[in-house]
């Protein structure tokens, strides 16, 4: 699932009230060096992506760590994913 070389993705779709509310949650409580290093990557982007998270949309995805945190969560599960 290496197609985007950011550390972090935000996993999530077109039309998405979900990602939207995901991503300004993200962007309230991450310093900006993390914030960087995310990239918005379309569920439907690929097929596997797809498979694994299309009905879990919004995800946020460690790549280099293969883990992952899908919604809900809130400020405190972001600190905590990201070990602020």
């Amino acid at each position: 699932m290496q197609f985007n070389s950011q550390r972090y993705w935000l996993i999530g779709g077109e039309h998405c009230q979900l990602c939207d509310d995901a991503s300004a949650l993200m962007e309230a409580c991450l310093p900006a060096n993390i914030m960087n290093e995310v990239a918005y990557v379309d569920v439907r982007s690929s097929t596997e992506l797809y498979h694994h998270f299309a009905v879990k949309i919004p995800v946020i995805y460690d790549t280099k760590a293969n883990r992952f945190m899908t919604w809900p969560f809130a400020k405190e599960d972001i600190k905590r994913f990201f070990k602020l």
